[in-house]
């Protein structure tokens, strides 16, 4: 098969996101250098690279999305949803996955720190949503939903099909539920306290990663009248505010306009793939091939400095002379235990 038609597909990863979702479309719509950093640059014979360290907020993040799963998993049994969370069962949940990211955790004690905090978010959201609290979940505001065969929808990937060739679109919901008796998707955030918790509510309507998850249920459920996405806003360290929530939804035309942007963005993905493909074939020096076909738009994007830690990769960018020794420091996207078995750095 010429080059020139090959598909470029991402490497399953054990953890992170839905292999081919909008975090991977946005990212390389944000910056193709940064794309191929993360999901395509050679590296002890994976593909793409990863910082020794993650960010603490994306870790934190990640280790309370678990905890909270955890919570709604444990009230259901027996192919429906109870309502009968067990909160020391998130907890512990809570706890392994801590113990599971000291190895990439920049700073230990901050890392206990964030455990007990986390812990009180997920006991003060217990309180007010979980069984006989002032705003009681189920079974009318959240029912968790499940499949055919009795397993709740909880961290769940779909695929959708694009309509063109082979192309699809996946995404991993946090889970799907009944809403007032519709079917919607809810999606986990947390947030700072004060205005932040209202101003991620606001943005949830232009959201790419919100009109995603709509797209995946119109397909889900075609034909029904669907309330879309709920967001669901829990605060650090929030004491009268625990949560805060809101619904978004989109119509008929934002999921062909969404459609398209897809097919889009992944057929760039594979023209630059195949044009880089071809480079190293005929010879070129990867980094060379790498400025041809991946530009760095990350500056005029703002994907050098998002979310104020900046980009993972900026300490290549910034060493373009010495990339040899930069990348040195960086380890295969795709490894789980690498850090264990290589012994924890110092």
């Amino acid at each position: 098969m010429p080059v020139s038609l090959l598909r470029f597909i991402p490497d399953e990863t054990p953890r992170g996101g839905s292999l081919i979702g909008n975090s991977y479309l946005s990212l390389i719509a944000t910056c193709p250098l940064k794309w191929f950093n993360a999901y395509a640059r050679p590296c002890e014979g994976q593909r793409g690279i990863r910082a020794r360290f993650r960010s603490e907020h994306l870790v934190k993040g990640g280790i309370f999305h678990e905890a909270i799963a955890e919570l709604y998993l444990s009230g259901c049994r027996d192919g429906e949803d109870t309502g009968e969370w067990n909160l020391q069962q998130a907890i512990t949940k809570l706890e392994e996955e801590c113990l599971k990211a000291t190895d990439e955790y920049p700073n230990e004690q901050k890392l206990e720190t964030d455990r007990l905090m986390m812990t009180a978010m997920l006991t003060n959201y217990y309180a007010k949503y979980g069984p006989g609290g002032p705003a009681q979940d189920y079974p009318v505001v959240v029912k968790v939903l499940h499949d055919e065969a009795g397993e709740p929808l909880i961290e769940r990937e779909f695929r959708v099909d694009l309509g063109y060739k082979d192309y699809v679109f996946t995404m991993r919901a946090d889970l799907l539920v009944e809403h007032h008796g519709q079917p919607v998707i809810m999606e986990h955030k947390t947030s700072a306290a004060g205005f932040w918790p209202q101003q991620r509510l606001n943005t949830i309507h232009t959201d790419s990663q919100f009109t995603g998850q709509c797209f995946v249920m119109a397909a889900l459920f075609p034909g029904q009248v669907l309330d879309g996405v709920l967001c669901n806003v829990v605060i650090k360290g929030g004491k009268k505010e625990i949560a805060m929530r809101g619904l978004t939804n989109r119509n008929n035309l934002d999921f062909e306009a969404f459609r398209l942007s897809n097919l889009d963005i992944l057929q760039q993905i594979d023209h630059r793939m195949n044009g880089f493909n071809e480079d190293i074939e005929k010879g070129w020096e990867t980094e060379d091939a790498v400025r041809r076909w991946f530009p760095d738009h990350g500056q005029r994007t703002g994907a050098c400095s998002a979310y104020g830690t900046g980009c993972e990769f900026q300490h290549l960018c910034r060493n373009k002379t010495r990339m040899e020794s930069g990348l040195a420091t960086y380890l295969p996207r795709n490894t789980e235990d690498l850090l264990k078995s290589r012994g924890k750095p110092q």
